[in-house]
């Protein structure tokens, strides 16, 4: 990444008035989650006269970055109205499709685009790249393969197909396949790191990153594998001094750098015993750098919970909402600091709201998930407990395996709700990564169990049906 953002630059300094190179950069700069920077130069591609559907194309993925989908989909339409063939802006309709949620039809989308040119490999590497996000990696592993057979000069799918091979539980295979890509395109910073966890995960060493920093600095959502790459030099503490001193050195190679600081916050706030003060320095040190950046703000509103500034998340959670007003995960979190603000009038309105929000539906893959899990056990004569999280009403569940006989719902909405009413939100969660839920203490696990114990003996009491 950084050699291409290199000569990116290098062709714009050289040829200011080439469109082709400032919408290049506008990419590479969305790939750094620069989505300021990537408005720049889309502004001088533009002012240098780049192709109107490319142009259009461009921001429709400038604004998918922005998680803004009605003016993705427009500046997607609007170049498939210029060009009704493009490829590009037709994966960015699938992508939407995906976005919101509805895999089917995206996926239907890619696999068209495959199908109507079998010998292009870009289209096999677009379905493929649709089922890694699916989080489908054996179905990833064959699309990825079959767009290398056909043009094999492609390093970033060599490495998603190395990714897709370590989760399919593949390290051997992925380990191969790295160390092909690095012995051709050696500069893969991210590449040799994930090399190193595919042998970790085999249960061997390798030397330490060749430039960690870089990958710090390239990869916003790389945490997991610099703590997997820092845990082979020692217990849980020297893990995380190691994590934390890779990224500290990262951040002083580029201040301004805004994803250097939000690792900076990750890794603080997953000490042993969190940093909460320091990771909202770092948090809010990223956001000077890029205001926009969502994700970010809303780690940010998460930190402020976890240290019962619920005031001030609120705030960041409204600030969100002034963008896409019916966002249902943001509606629940902002729920949660009312209730945390003893505003119980105003987090049941925006209960509400976010419960419109929702639809009460489920997520396509989620509802995939749960029919091939409910057709595998059925298969072994094995019973099903569908399980709700806490907080949610178990209905959407109901709905979705409504046609499936001998399944066991478990509802955890009310007795968390009257729990958390009685004893205090952070007497049931220990952080609220779900928006009005989190992951469970003691107590919340205790009377998780003994709902889902209550709910399995009720049905084995039941008469036959």
């Amino acid at each position: 990444m950084r050699a291409a953002a290199a000569l990116s630059r290098l062709a714009c300094r050289e040829a200011p008035g080439d469109p082709e190179a400032w919408l290049l950069m506008a990419r590479l700069e969305l790939g750094r989650r620069q989505p300021e920077a990537a408005r720049l130069c889309l502004r001088r591609a533009e002012a240098a006269g780049a192709g109107r559907t490319d142009l259009l194309t461009a921001w429709g993925r400038w604004h998918e970055a922005r998680r803004d989908w009605p003016a993705a989909r427009e500046s997607f339409a609007r170049a498939l109205a210029l060009r009704p063939s493009d490829l590009a802006a037709r994966q960015g309709l699938a992508d939407l499709l995906r976005h919101e949620g509805m895999a089917r039809q995206a996926e239907e989308g890619f696999t068209a685009m495959a199908q109507e040119r079998p010998q292009d490999p870009a289209r096999w590497s677009a379905l493929g790249r649709f089922y890694h996000e699916q989080g489908r990696p054996h179905d990833a592993v064959a699309s990825l393969q079959r767009s290398l057979r056909l043009g094999p000069d492609q390093p970033e799918v060599w490495d998603l197909l190395a990714r897709d091979l370590r989760l399919s539980a593949r390290p051997g295979a992925a380990e191969a396949v790295y160390r092909r890509l690095l012995r051709r395109w050696p500069g893969l910073f991210a590449s040799r790191t994930g090399l190193y966890a595919a042998v970790a995960d085999q249960g061997r060493s390798e030397a330490e990153p060749e430039d960690v920093q870089d990958y710090v600095l390239r990869q916003p959502d790389g945490i997991r594998d610099l703590f997997l790459l820092a845990a082979r030099r020692g217990g849980l503490q020297r893990q995380q001094d190691l994590a934390l001193a890779w990224v500290r050195q990262a951040v002083a190679s580029e201040p301004w750098n805004p994803a250097g600081h939000m690792n900076l916050g990750r890794v603080l706030s997953a000490q042993v015993r969190p940093r909460y003060g320091e990771a909202e320095r770092e948090v809010r040190l990223a956001l000077a750098l890029d205001p926009d950046d969502e994700p970010a703000r809303m780690f940010l509103a998460q930190l402020l919970c976890w240290q019962r500034r619920w005031a001030s998340a609120a705030q960041q959670y409204r600030w969100m909402l002034a963008r896409r007003p019916e966002d249902a995960s943001t509606l629940r979190a902002l729920a949660l600091a009312y209730d945390g603000m003893s505003q119980p009038g105003l987090a049941a309105e925006t209960r509400r709201r976010a419960e419109a929000a929702a639809g009460g539906g489920v997520a396509a893959m989620t509802r995939e998930n749960y029919l091939k899990i409910k057709t595998l056990l059925d298969r072994r004569g094995v019973a099903l407990a569908a399980v709700q999280y806490p907080m949610r009403s178990v209905a959407p569940l109901r709905d979705m395996l409504a046609g499936a006989p001998e399944v066991t719902f478990v509802d955890n909405e009310d007795s968390f709700r009257q729990a958390v009413a009685r004893e205090g939100y952070f007497a049931l969660f220990v952080d609220n990564f779900g928006g009005d839920f989190g992951h469970c203490t003691r107590r919340g696990n205790e009377l998780l169990a003994s709902n889902i114990a209550d709910a399995v003996l009720a049905r084995l009491a039941a008469p036959p049906r």
